[in-house]
């Protein structure tokens, strides 16, 4: 087979041989770029991009943590359990579709949010001095989900 190769090679003009070689080291060029050097490239704006994405989460995460460190073990909430949970609810977006008064307690109904969102709720429901008492889900009309959760002060508060 080289030897058709070398023969065809050969066959051919100074002058078509200098165009073959140019061809070749251009097919050579667009196959390295395409095939190597951009992938490359667009793999690394992505780590960029997911870099700059887990520096932002990392700063809230902190945030928040330094803000739980701050408060003080023993921190109980100033006002009706219902205000609390009004607050806590509002502060980090959630929207409860009932809050009302349960005894000395609270009941919250929450439609279907995501599980880091009614964790991070409860927990600020702890440090401002609510547990929770009773914790269930259900099913509502149309195949959604409500999480309904009764409260309780613990410690002093009324």
């Amino acid at each position: 087979m080289s030897d058709a190769v070398r023969l065809w090679w050969k066959g051919r003009s100074l002058r078509e041989q200098r165009l073959l070689i140019v061809m070749a080291a251009l097919a050579i060029v667009v196959v390295v770029w395409l095939g190597i050097l951009r992938p490359l490239s667009d793999a690394r704006a992505d780590a960029r991009k997911r870099h700059g994405d887990t520096l932002v989460a990392v700063a809230q995460i902190e945030a928040e943590a330094a803000r739980l460190l701050a408060l003080p073990e023993g921190t109980r909430a100033t006002g009706a359990p219902i205000d609390i949970v009004r607050a806590e609810a509002d502060a980090i977006a959630i929207t409860p579709s009932l809050v009302q008064p349960d005894g000395n307690g609270v009941r919250v109904d929450i439609p279907v949010i995501g599980g880091q969102a009614l964790f991070t709720l409860i927990d600020r429901l702890r440090m401002r001095g609510l547990s929770i008492d009773t914790l269930a889900a259900r099913p509502e009309a149309g195949g959604s989900l409500v999480v309904t959760m009764r409260l309780q002060p613990t410690g002093g508060i009324a």
